[in-house]
């Protein structure tokens, strides 16, 4: 109805134009009313509140129309474009601080706005850029400043800011790139600001404002929609730097969050930035299970744990999930199990302690990064060691299902198996299974992804007394514990139905290739049981 042919005259469009804008002006103060200040309360209130924004929202409609209409050059025309871009910025503010914010109405309103926003920008080129940024970035903080949108799910207005922001920046790329950096660099300052709010208002130390760790996560969403390594190199560094030296190096919920924003980064795919987010990853996950047996077991923030046992395996299996290059799936193959060997040799060697739940939150990025893994295909000698010695500690923590549903053999054995390690090595064959049965689904998963692991006799020897040295009595590595060694030698006798004597048979070893023989057999049938009690005719030979 605004302009064009048969359009209202230019009088009515000015009078609808400032019914309109005085709509909107009007939103600040009707806002700022506090609830107790009203004469409706319960139904009445909410009705007259949606009433208003439902006004507001259409007058939101009105104004975008009409000053799409005005003649570009005009200066009339320019100055009405900043006014109007003042008016909905302050509206969006007040909808951000209005304890009204959650009602659907509030959003959708909020929503508009920023649609509106969005057009009017782009609609004149990059002429309005430098008037829309300057004020955007204080929108920006001011809606991740609200202690609702630190969930697992932000809402709508954190939402509608991170889909402004992009737009905005996506536009603004070929336009103004200058103006672009300094606007993502302004918001990333955020994440760099040192604990000055410490004192504040009595506050303790490890208090992390809501609105950090929601720039923290504007900033990731910023990357993964953006997808531009530019943007990336940009932000990156800034998370490192805060993870490795500034506040977010001390166990927190702020380091949580930049841990996971990392690990969202190296989802994206570019080399440089994959890179140094998986290096600052496993090191984290290895330091933080180093820490385990370093200090006594109430001692350790709460995060601390969190971090080991939740945000870093979730974060290694998002990466596992979405890496897409074959290049990069391949290192990262290699590093993952580069560092089960590594965290593998760390729990052992700490006395009294299983390894298990160390190992296990693992196990799921290793089996997603393995599944278009080719085990029949050549694989390089340093590849093989690293599967070795990861069934090496599935088997050794019990980490692998149980082999079959009967009771280890009867007959009688001259050490009592009464220590922790048996039994262990008893529920690893027999079960029942003792840890998260999404361990058990990962070992099966990666047993369906793993090459031979006996390629030649003199390579089995080999690596037969490297294995060894880790669990034999006497050796300098190992944990001295012959009982454990007797234990696991007595489960897999059972397992293959006593066709190798106790005394002959390796002990770690043996029940690696048992464990790994049976899964893929059954994985190429499609049948992988709980309790697999697969024929041993085939393995005995081997061993």
């Amino acid at each position: 109805m605004l302009g064009g042919e048969g359009g209202l005259e230019a009088n009515k469009v000015a009078k609808v134009r400032n019914a309109a804008a005085w709509q909107v002006r009007s939103l600040t103060d009707f806002l700022k009313i506090r609830k107790r200040d009203w004469k409706e309360q319960g139904a009445q209130l909410r009705v007259r509140i949606n009433t208003k924004l439902s006004c507001c929202q259409a007058a939101v409609v009105v104004l975008v129309r009409s000053v799409s209409v005005l003649d570009a050059d005009s200066k009339a025309s320019k100055d009405m474009l900043q006014q109007t871009l003042a008016w909905f910025i302050e509206a969006t503010k007040s909808c951000i601080l209005s304890s009204w914010r959650k009602l659907k109405i509030c959003e959708e309103l909020f929503c508009t706005l920023l649609n509106g926003i969005s057009q009017i920008t782009v609609s004149r080129g990059g002429q309005l850029l430098p008037v829309l940024l300057i004020p955007l970035k204080p929108l920006v903080v001011s809606t991740c400043s609200q202690a609702d949108m630190t969930g697992c799910s932000p809402g709508a207005l954190f939402e509608a800011v991170v889909k402004l922001s992009c737009e905005i920046i996506e536009f603004g790329w070929t336009k103004d790139r200058a103006l672009v950096d300094t606007f993502i660099m302004r918001l990333a300052a955020y994440v760099r600001e040192r604990n000055d709010y410490e004192e504040e208002d009595g506050k303790g130390k490890d208090t992390v404002p809501v609105m950090r760790l929601n720039v923290v996560r504007l900033l990731a969403e910023l990357c993964v929609c953006l997808k531009r390594w530019e943007v990336v190199d940009m932000i990156l560094p800034l998370f490192i730097e805060h993870l490795e030296e500034g506040d977010a190096s001390a166990p927190s919920l702020l380091r949580l969050k930049s841990l996971d924003a990392i690990s969202r980064v190296a989802c994206l795919g570019f080399e440089k930035s994959y890179r140094e987010s998986i290096v600052l990853m496993t090191r984290s996950y290895l330091d933080k299970v180093k820490a385990v047996g370093a200090a006594e077991n109430n001692t350790l923030p709460s995060e601390a744990t969190a971090e080991r046992t939740e945000t870093l395996p979730a974060g290694f299996l998002l990466v596992a999930s979405n890496l897409t290059s074959t290049k990069l799936r391949s290192d990262y193959r290699h590093r993952l199990l580069s560092l089960c060997s590594d965290v593998g040799l760390a729990a052992e060697s700490k006395s009294g302690r299983s390894g298990a739940d160390l190992m296990g939150p693992l196990l799921p990025a290793v089996a997603e990064i393995c599944s278009d893994f080719d085990p029949v295909s050549s694989v390089e000698p340093s590849l093989l060691k690293l599967f070795r010695n990861l069934w090496f500690y599935i088997v050794l923590f019990g980490l692998a299902p149980p082999i079959q549903n009967n009771q280890a053999s009867t007959k009688p054995v001259s050490t009592p198996l009464n220590t922790g390690e048996s039994c262990v090595a008893l529920q690893a064959v027999a079960g029942p299974y003792m840890w998260n049965s999404q361990w058990s689904v990962a070992v099966q998963r990666i047993a369906q992804g793993s090459p031979p692991l006996v390629v030649s006799s003199v390579k089995w020897l080999e690596d037969e007394l490297e294995l060894n040295a880790l669990h034999n009595p006497g050796s300098r590595r190992g944990n001295g514990d012959e009982k454990a060694a007797v234990g696991q030698r007595t489960a897999l006798s059972a397992a293959l139905g006593g066709r190798v004597e106790v005394a002959a048979m390796s002990t770690i070893s043996g029940q690696c290739l048992f464990s790994v023989e049976c899964f893929t057999a059954y994985a190429a049938s499609c049948l992988i049981p709980e309790n697999v009690n697969c024929p041993p005719s085939n393995i005995t030979k081997k061993l």
